[in-house]
């Protein structure tokens, strides 16, 4: 109070003569004189220990519980890393399967675009996915009309299959099977 200034809301914490611990808070106002000067000091002290035990509980038990959250999301996290890890490894094993067989999968999107290609077929003719995603089914096969007129009835979504040469020299059975999504759109 040498400034004179109101102390409003200080709280510490006390310790009594036995050792057991106390929070305070105090409140200290000056009074004023006639002549302005500090004739007195008008103060409070509320024991508000219990107070400070409840958020020190409530503390407490918000922690416990952000950590419990954060076992769980590292128990998810590390799930999730498992999943993933075995999902690579079967669309791996997938793929060496699909190379190593004499067979071509493929998908198209509505446009009849190649947006898959894949499988040891195509070695027989030379190919890789690479060069072929991105065409377009109706140009690839423009000297092909049995292949066009099949992939143009998967389009429509009805599913296919067929007989069909390429190049006159490459022989296979061809499946047009249309893919839809749960709304029952062609995908």
């Amino acid at each position: 109070m040498q400034q004179h200034l109101a102390l409003v809301g200080h709280e510490e914490q006390l310790r009594t003569p036995d050792g057991r611990e106390h929070w305070t808070q105090t409140n200290k106002v000056p009074l004023w004189d006639e002549h302005g000067g500090v004739s007195g000091l008008l103060g409070s002290l509320v024991d508000v220990t219990l107070r400070h035990a409840e958020r020190a509980r409530l503390l407490d038990e918000a922690r416990a519980e952000g950590a419990a959250a954060r076992r769980a999301l590292e128990e998810q996290a590390s799930e999730r890393e498992v999943m993933e890890r075995a999902l690579a490894q079967s669309q791996l094993r997938l793929r060496e399967a699909v190379r190593g067989a004499h067979l071509i999968l493929w998908s198209l999107d509505p446009q009849g675009v190649l947006t898959f290609v894949d499988g040891g077929g195509l070695t027989a003719m030379g190919l890789k996915p690479e060069q072929l995603v991105g065409e377009s089914v109706f140009e690839l096969f423009a000297g092909e009309p049995q292949a066009l007129e099949h992939a143009r009835r998967a389009l429509t979504g009805v599913a296919t299959t067929a007989i069909a040469s390429v190049a006159s020299n490459i022989h296979y059975e061809a499946r047009f099977t249309p893919m839809f999504d749960d709304a029952g759109r062609f995908t």
